[in-house]
């Protein structure tokens, strides 16, 4: 296990976003940027240690917010 973290400089990404968007949508917005880039890194971080991307999330019936990405290693 690994922890990957990306830190937002919240400030300068309220400046990207349009004056109308509220407080609440800012907080969305910044997670969601935060998420993204942290996944990215863990991304890279495995391609880097020899590992393939080889699929995304397969959505089961029961299941309401599916995030799996699948890997495969040479050996």
């Amino acid at each position: 296990m690994e922890d990957v973290k990306f830190d937002l400089d919240l400030a300068g990404f309220r400046k990207s976003l349009p004056p109308a968007d509220g407080d609440g949508y800012l907080s969305y917005a910044a997670r969601e940027k935060v998420t993204q880039a942290a996944l990215s890194r863990a991304i890279a971080k495995l391609g880097e240690d020899g590992w393939e991307m080889v699929g995304q999330s397969v959505k089961f019936a029961d299941e309401t917010n599916p995030r799996a990405i699948y890997f495969k290693r040479r050996k």
